[in-house]
Order: structure tokens, then sequence, then C-alpha cells
């Protein structure tokens, strides 16, 4: 099994220093550049963000971390990810969740009337679906412990339909901050243990 390295831009890292960033990644190595679905935030775009990397790159792999689907039309999502993949090859890894992270930005990304909670009454059973579906899981905001439980689901949900997921399609997002870490982290940090203590 193979360990790779990617990077996710902060929510403060400001379009005109992507540039920097890709060719730094690229020369040193790393595996992978991650675009975050933030809005109101000075982060590129994600779409646009894969699209410059991979036409300034050669080999950095790009992927959304995470894009959100309810509120896009599927199949303009799938024709944005069939041009990248054909400008990068093997180097597009979308990852897709159900809402933004941000609570403010969940209706930047609307559905149907009166189907939003049977949207997010979906995420329970997000493991399954993964299994069923998907090539590989990418968590956040996990300890340990939830990591391998998620895996674990994943893997006996991928037995069940026959299937079986690359070891090393699994990852995890871990925050690194040089000092403290922005503000808008720590709420999101915050929030989201708050929702699986409850939850």
């Amino acid at each position: 099994m193979k360990i790779r390295f990617g990077v996710s831009l902060g929510i403060d890292t400001a379009v005109d220093r992507l540039p920097a960033v890709i060719d730094r990644l690229e020369a040193d190595g790393v595996d992978s550049l991650w675009f975050s679905e933030l809005v109101s935030s000075p982060a590129v775009d994600p779409f646009a963000g894969m699209g410059y990397a991979l036409g300034r790159s050669t080999r950095l792999k790009v992927g959304t971390s995470v894009g959100v689907l309810p509120g896009r039309h599927p199949v303009l999502v799938a024709k944005q990810l069939a041009s990248l993949a054909i400008l990068g090859p093997n180097r597009v890894l979308p990852v897709f969740g159900l809402r933004p992270a941000s609570r403010a930005e969940w209706d930047l990304f609307p559905v149907p009337d009166g189907q939003r909670a049977a949207v997010f009454d979906e995420a329970p059973a997000a493991f399954r679906r993964i299994g069923r579906l998907a090539d590989g899981w990418l968590g956040s905001f996990l300890t340990p412990d939830e990591a391998r439980n998620a895996r674990e689901s994943i893997e006996r949900a991928a037995a069940e339909n026959g299937r079986q997921i690359e070891p090393d399609h699994y990852g995890l997002s871990l925050g690194v901050g040089d000092g403290a870490l922005p503000e808008q982290v720590l709420t999101a940090v915050r929030s989201n243990c708050t929702a699986n203590s409850t939850g």
C-alpha cells in the first residue's frame, strides 16, 4: 500500500498566490492539491482551481475537498469532471459531500422544496453508499476511532456488493498550521464536533 501526501489550501489563501503554490508542490513532489468549497472566503473556486492547476502542472493531482453536490445539476457536474479528466488524465480526484462545512453557506446550494431534510438525512447512509458506489473516501474532523469505524463500515458495504476499494483510496484531512489556526477553521471544527456529539 502506498501512502501519499496532498495539500489543501487554507481559507485565507488568495487566488493570486495559486501559481506559486502549484509550482512549489510540483517541484517538491507533493502528490495532490485539494480545493475546498469555501464560497465566502478568498479561496479559489474548486473547479476553476483544478482546471488551472492541471494546466500549470504535469503530474500534480487535483481534487475537491469537498465539493457540494446537492444544488448542482448532476449532468453539468459530470460534464465539468469529464472535461477536467481529459485535460489531466488520471489526475482528477473528485470528492463530494451533502453540504458546505460552513452553516452560513448552506442556502447557496439549494435543493428542491421539501427535499432538503431528505438530502441531509442521507448522511448516516453515506458509508453504505460509498461502499456500494464510490472508489474511495476522504474524511475530516474525525478521531482515529471514528476514522477506523468509517473505513470498516465502507469495507463491509463494499463486500456486501461484491466490490473492493483499493486500500490506498482512503484518506484523512488533517489541519496543519504555522501558529494559531484561523478562527473560521476553529469555528468549523467546533461546529462539527458539536454535531457529532449530539447526532
